[in-house]
């Protein structure tokens, strides 16, 4: 559990020191929704409740589809200016 929350701190981190690069921001905010996820299957294992496997189950579906989303945004974004940097 604690291991979880480490690595949440440091997704925020990441998230707050790479305000310039758009990649990274995004790879801190997929690794703080992977967090959630396991987090989601540690207690409903911990209660014996398969709903915390179907809620991650979905999170992680619906993560994968911000990340083709943002993805496919940055395509056209460095498309556009040339470069994936925020100034």
């Amino acid at each position: 559990m604690t291991t979880l929350l480490a690595l949440f701190i440091v997704a925020v981190l990441g998230f707050v020191f790479s305000s310039r690069q758009l990649i990274l921001m995004l790879l801190a905010i997929e690794i703080m929704v992977f967090v959630a996820a396991f987090r989601f299957v540690y207690f409903g294992f911990l209660f014996d409740d398969l709903m915390g496997a179907h809620f991650s189950l979905y999170l992680l579906v619906l993560a994968g589809a911000e990340s083709a989303v943002a993805l496919s945004l940055l395509v056209a974004f460095h498309r556009v200016r040339g470069s994936i940097q925020i100034s």
